[in-house]
C-alpha cells in the first residue's frame, strides 16, 4: 500500500541562471495535512506552482530530479491540484462557479444532477453556511468564504493531491478560523500540501511538516515533534524566530561568511549558472548564445514610450537574485535589498546593472543613508502584502514612473518577494501605457508565472483598464 500520495528525489528549479531550489528530496503523506515552511523568499510558492506545471511556459524555466505522484511520473492530467486565485470567478454566482467545477470531473450531467453534486459538496465539507450563497456572485461574500469556495472549486475536481499556497494570508481572525474548519474537514478526505508562515496554524492542523531553506529541505518531522523536538539547529532557529541562517543554493561563494557557503549545486543546476554560485566578473562574448544576454521577452510588443529598451543593457545575472529586466536596460523588478543576501550587496548588483532608481512597495520603506552611499534614490507607495493601490494612486505612479523614464532615469520595481505587488504596479504602467489587462499580464508572465499573486491584484487591473477606457 502507498504510504506517500507524492515523492520528490532529487527534485530542482532554476529560473534562467538563478537556481531557486537545488534539490529536494521529501514524500507527502496520503493523508493528512502536510505543511511546506520556511522563511520568506526560499521557494515554497516556486515549488508547489512547479509541481502543479504552473511554471511550464515560462521560457527561462528548468527543473530536474524526479516526482511521483500515486507512484505515476507527473504528465499533463496527472498532478496536484493548485488552488490558484481566479479573479473572473469571483464575478460567478457561487452554485455556477461549483457545478461548473462539478461537471469538469464528471460526464454530462443533468442540472439537477450538479446541483445534487454541488450539496453533496457542501455536505462532505461541512460547508452548509454556504447554501444561503449560492445565488450570489463570490465577489459579495465575506473573504473567509471566498477562499473557501476557491478550495471548494479544486476538490470538486477530485484531485489526487490538493495544494494551497498561504489560504489564510491577510484574512481575520474570524476568516482564518472559517478556512482552517474547512481544512480540517478536507483533512480525513483529500491529502493536503499547504505554504505557511503561520506557526499556530500549522501546529492546529499539521501533520507533517517540511522545513524548506537554501533551496534544500532542512528537516521533515511530524508537526508534534518539529515544534518540541527539532531534527537540527536550522529547524530550532525557524521554531524560535520563524526564520533561519541558510545560504541560497546559488549565492556568491565571496558574499558569505565562512562556514555559510551552501552545498555544490547538482550537475544539473551546475549547467545553469555561471560558475556554481560564483558570479562571473563579466559577461560572455557577445558571439555566445547565452540566456542572459538575451533581451526579456517580447520587447518589441511593449506600447511605444519616449524610452526604448537598450539592447546594450547588463544582463540580468549581474543585478540580484530575482532581478528581471521588464524593459530591457530601462525597468526591471527585484526582490527587498537586503531580503536574501546583505542590502549593500543588492544595491551594488542594482547600479551594476545600472538602476539610478526604486521604486519601493513594501509598508516599511528603504534606509535612505544606504541609498545615498549607493548612489541611488527611491519612490515609496506602501502597498499591504497581496493588495493593490487604489486607481488614483497607481495613475499617479505611473505617471511618475514614465516621466522618470523619459529624464533617462533606470527604473526597478520592488516589494518583498518581486513578484506580487511589484508585478501589480509594473502591469499597471503598461495599462496605462496603453495596454490592455490581460495583454499586460500575459506580457508579465512571459517572464515569470509568478507576477501577481492575488485575486484583488488581478481584479484591480481589470478595474484600472476600466477607468482608463471610461477617460478615453
Amino acid at each position: 500500500m502507498v504510504q506517500h500520495v507524492l515523492h520528490a528525489e532529487g527534485f530542482g528549479v532554476a529560473f534562467g541562471e538563478r537556481v531557486i531550489l537545488a534539490e529536494l528530496s521529501f514524500d507527502v503523506p496520503a493523508t493528512g495535512i502536510t505543511l511546506l515552511m520556511g522563511p520568506s523568499g526560499t521557494g515554497k510558492s516556486t515549488l508547489v506552482r512547479a509541481l502543479a506545471g504552473l511554471s511550464q511556459a515560462n521560457r527561462r524555466y528548468r527543473e530536474w530530479g524526479h516526482v511521483t505522484l500515486a507512484d505515476q511520473a507527473l504528465r499533463e492530467g496527472h498532478r496536484p491540484a493548485l488552488v490558484v486565485q481566479n479573479p473572473r470567478a469571483l464575478s460567478a454566482r457561487v452554485g455556477d462557479f461549483l457545478a461548473d467545477r462539478c461537471r469538469q470531473a464528471s460526464s454530462p450531467l443533468s442540472p439537477d444532477k450538479l446541483r445534487e453534486q454541488v450539496q453533496a459538496l457542501l455536505d462532505a465539507y461541512g460547508c452548509a453556511d454556504l447554501v444561503p450563497f449560492l445565488q450570489d456572485p463570490t465577489i459579495r461574500l465575506p473573504v473567509g468564504l471566498q477562499r473557501c469556495v476557491a478550495i471548494l472549486g479544486e476538490l470538486a475536481t477530485r484531485p489526487t493531491l490538493l495544494m494551497l499556497d498561504e489560504p489564510t494570508s491577510t484574512l481575520s481572525d474570524a476568516d482564518c478560523r472559517r478556512v482552517s474548519t474547512l481544512l480540517s474537514h478536507i483533512a480525513p478526505h483529500v491529502p493536503v500540501l499547504m505554504v505557511t508562515h503561520n506557526q499556530r496554524q500549522a501546529r492546529e492542523l499539521g501533520q507533517c511538516i517540511i522545513l524548506i531553506a537554501g533551496g534544500r529541505v532542512q528537516a521533515a518531522q511530524s508537526a508534534a515533534t518539529f515544534f518540541t523536538a527539532p531534527a537540527n539547529d536550522v529547524a530550532a532557529q525557524f521554531v524560535r524566530t520563524g526564520s533561519c541562517c541558510v545560504a541560497a543554493p546559488d549565492a556568491p561563494i565571496e558574499a558569505l561568511s565562512e562556514g555559510f557557503a551552501p552545498p555544490p549545486l547538482p550537475p544539473e543546476a551546475r549547467t545553469l549558472v555561471p560558475d556554481s554560485g560564483v558570479l562571473p566578473s563579466a559577461p560572455p562574448p557577445l558571439d555566445e548564445a547565452s540566456p542572459a544576454m538575451e533581451a526579456s521577452p517580447q520587447d518589441d510588443d511593449l506600447p511605444h514610450t519616449q524610452q526604448q529598451a537598450d539592447p546594450y543593457a547588463q544582463p540580468e545575472y549581474r543585478g540580484p537574485r530575482g532581478f528581471r529586466w521588464i524593459l530591457q536596460g530601462r525597468l526591471g523588478t527585484a526582490p527587498l535589498p537586503g531580503a536574501v543576501l546583505g542590502i549593500d550587496l543588492d544595491l551594488v548588483a542594482l547600479k551594476t546593472v545600472g538602476v539610478t532608481m526604486l521604486i519601493t512597495l513594501t509598508r516599511g520603506d528603504l534606509p535612505q543613508t544606504k541609498l545615498a552611499e549607493h548612489g541611488l534614490r527611491n519612490l515609496h507607495l506602501p502597498i499591504y502584502d497581496r493588495e493593490a493601490p487604489s486607481v488614483h494612486q497607481l495613475r499617479m505612479l505611473a505617471i511618475r514612473m514614465t516621466r522618470l523614464l523619459e529624464q533617462g532615469e533606470v527604473l526597478c520595481v520592488h516589494c518583498r518577494a518581486g513578484l506580487g505587488r511589484t508585478g501589480t504596479v509594473v502591469a499597471g504602467w503598461l495599462i496605462h501605457q496603453g495596454m490592455a489587462a490581460d495583454a499586460a499580464l500575459q506580457r508579465l508572465r512571459d517572464i515569470d508565472k509568478e507576477y501577481v499573486q492575488s485575486i484583488p491584484q488581478e481584479a484591480f487591473l481589470h478595474e484600472l483598464e476600466t477607468s482608463f477606457r471610461r477617460r478615453v
